[in-house]
């Protein structure tokens, strides 16, 4: 009955909550002592939460239950503890928490407990009233807290991970979809809190490995990305003085969340900012939403670089003509195209003051106006080059196309054309440029400063990442051999340098020490540090160099991003949805039911994927595709006159294609065929 819960989960017996129905044992979900890390000094939080789902799910719809735990939760103070506990805390100041070797009936040991039973039950999680408020509690405690119950998710199986950061979401996504109807707490208050306990979750994800417990896109919040303005959050996160007025944020309905949402609580000791926006919590933002904070810093650097060049330009000169103004605004690149490399290195190092201002390119003796189309070729002709295998720089594996550098012992002499990759990627970032380019993962994740894993080799070289596997897997009893008899390895990596073996030791004494069972593990880290670090070092470091000397200014900015992502931002989206390209193209002079725009997608439909990428190239200047998908690229089939033997024609500025009214299926096959395959340089029509 409801009394008799009452006095179960009486707040005098509060720092033993559940005891009594037999919820606290030792071990968690058959861990044992040893689940909690180091961060809570060793011990065990001692609950058996397998036990107390069980319980929980007994008492399901139990009105006495459900209302004893509504009373529990509503007793828990702002500092997130009980009023039984409130003498205590003055006993036991905060700051003792510090220490690593908290006894397991310390009071944050106890509020651990507390929080991580009460997240364990449904009727709290599915309550608009009861979940509120326990995010509020939990984010407003020392930071220990937090830490204790990192620990204790990190090792949750992923079914239970999942129904905590489901209930976490969903109570975000509703409450924007509700924010007009709740009250002032819920949106100053709780929403944020729901995000702190969130980054407590996304932390734990990440505890044992970057693989994670459920992949980052999960947290990834739809509605937040859907309807929050990347412009206003940018502003307000950055705290710009081009921050837009509560009044301009007025003129939309949703945007009014950031007049009521303007002030975030602040923790005494971790310095968060006064206003709350969800840029500060980057892992609920999607590659696509990050990808346009990055275009707004890009803007506002280039707008604030335009500015002050052209104060500078009329100060020094009030009568500066037009081209002079285009030299003062941008960043203007004339290019060789028969002397491509020499050319871009003079000019980026002649302009290496202007990098941050908007880039234009003009090719040497060729009318073609820079409206987008120039640049996208410009960057696809020097990376080409680059990159090719037969330039030095760069290996090309040939299962996965993916390029590595050269390890240094091969190629030592490249510092600057490995700076100028590094500034093409920059600027392709700043302006916001795919590539045609076939970089591993792990290249990503060394720019974002992140140490590269034995799993990064599985994407850099798939071959030599299967022969470890095996090394790692290799039973000996099994196999009825040694490590030492069957692989027959030293502690050696050889390479070919102008047609001569060159063997390079992985630690001191290398060539002389055998591989062992005993010792394969370091062997395997060892090579994966050679291949991804050591053997790259210097090669990367001035790729990396001039990556920066580009993007300096916005490296804050890209420290929220997942490797994925950046990648992503880089090469583009790999998901080719032909769907969602012809639902978002938009006609000039035809109409979607005409009989030559339905022949038309039906022959882009038969195409395979070679020749589907080769007719984006030459309808948009490049067959990679934006972060946002095809639904992004503004695509238009525009009307070029009546029946012609001319070949269809794209302004690739624009993503512009233009068709003849071509009268039989055959022939608009026949020319879309022959100019989709025949689309090099950049021309005017």
């Amino acid at each position: 009955n409801g009394a008799g819960y009452r006095d179960v989960l009486s707040i005098d017996s509060a720092p033993w909550i559940f005891l009594d129905i037999g919820m606290l044992r030792n071990g968690v979900d058959g861990y044992g002592d040893g689940v909690t890390s180091e961060l809570v000094g060793g011990g065990c939080l001692g609950v058996d939460l397998g036990f107390v789902r069980s319980e929980f799910k007994r008492l399901e719809g139990d009105a006495g239950f459900e209302s004893a735990i509504t009373d529990l939760v509503n007793e828990i103070g702002s500092d997130g503890t009980l009023k039984a506990w409130s003498a205590e805390i003055q006993k036991q100041p905060l700051q003792a928490a510090r220490t690593r070797n908290l006894p397991n009936d310390s009071l944050h040991y106890r509020l651990a407990r507390l929080f991580a039973i009460l997240f364990e039950c449904p009727f709290v999680r599915d309550s608009p009233a009861l979940l509120p408020h326990l995010c509020f509690s939990l984010a407003s405690l020392h930071q220990h807290v937090a830490k204790t119950l990192t620990s204790l998710w990190a090792n949750y199986p992923e079914e239970h991970f999942s129904k905590l950061v489901d209930s976490m979401q969903t109570f975000v996504t509703l409450s924007l979809m509700m924010f007009e109807d709740l009250e002032e707490d819920t949106l100053t208050k709780h929403i944020p809190s729901a995000c702190i306990v969130l980054s407590i979750l996304c932390e734990s994800n990440y505890v044992h490995g970057e693989k994670g417990i459920i992949p980052h896109t999960r947290f990834y919040n739809e509605q937040v990305n859907e309807v929050i303005d990347a412009k206003t959050d940018f502003e307000r996160w950055k705290g710009s003085d081009d921050a837009v007025t509560e009044t301009e944020l007025a003129e939309t309905t949703m945007q009014k969340v950031y007049i009521k949402a303007a002030t975030l609580y602040r923790k005494d000791n971790e310095g968060l900012p006064g206003h709350f926006t969800f840029s500060a919590f980057p892992f609920l933002l999607d590659a696509a939403f990050k990808h346009q904070l990055l275009q707004q810093h890009s803007k506002h650097q280039q707008h604030h670089e335009m500015r002050r060049s052209l104060f500078n330009c009329v100060l020094q000169s009030p009568h500066t003509g037009p081209v002079q103004l285009g030299a003062a605004l941008y960043l203007i690149l004339n290019i060789d195209r028969h002397n491509l490399l020499r050319t871009t290195l003079l000019e980026l190092n002649r302009n290496k003051d202007k990098m941050r201002r908007p880039l234009r390119v003009q090719f040497t003796n060729e009318e073609g106006i820079d409206e987008g189309g120039v640049k996208k070729e410009f960057f696809q002709l020097v990376i080409r080059q680059l990159v090719d295998p037969s330039f030095g720089m760069f290996t090309e594996n040939k299962e996965t196309n993916v390029h590595w550098f050269q390890p240094r012992i091969v190629c030592d002499s490249n510092d600057i054309e490995f700076m100028l990759i590094g500034k093409m990627v920059g600027l392709a970032i700043y302006n916001q440029v795919i590539l045609d380019i076939n970089f591993p993962r792990v290249a990503f994740k060394k720019l974002l400063n992140i140490k590269p894993t034995f799993a990064d080799l599985e994407d850099l070289d798939p071959q030599l990442y299967s022969g470890l596997v095996k090394l790692l897997e290799f039973d000996e009893a099994k196999e009825g051999g040694s490590v030492e008899d069957v692989f027959c390895r030293n502690f050696i990596v050889t390479h070919e340098v102008f047609g001569e073996t060159v063997e390079v030791e992985l630690k001191p004494g290398g060539a002389s020490t055998v591989l062992t069972g005993e010792n394969r593990q370091e062997y395997v880290d060892l090579y994966t540090d050679y291949v991804c670090n050591k053997s790259v070092g210097k090669n990367f470091e001035e790729f990396r160099d001039g990556f920066y000397e580009v993007c300096g200014m916005q490296a804050e900015l890209l420290g929220v991003f997942h490797p994925i992502e950046l990648e992503q931002m880089v090469v583009g989206c790999p998901v080719f949805d032909l769907a969602e390209l012809e639902e978002t193209t938009r006609y000039d002079g035809y109409k979607p039911a005409d009989q030559l725009i339905t022949h038309f997608w039906s022959i882009i439909k038969e195409m395979d994927t070679t020749q589907q990428r080769s007719f984006l190239k030459f309808s948009t200047g490049t067959d990679r595709l934006p972060i946002r998908g095809l639904k992004s690229l503004g695509f238009v089939i525009g009307k070029n006159g009546g029946d012609s033997d001319q070949l269809p024609t794209a302004h690739t500025c624009f993503n512009h294609l233009l068709l003849p009214e071509y009268p039989t299926r055959e022939k608009l096959k026949e020319k879309l065929l022959n100019a989709i395959s025949n689309c090099q340089g950049f021309g005017l029509m």
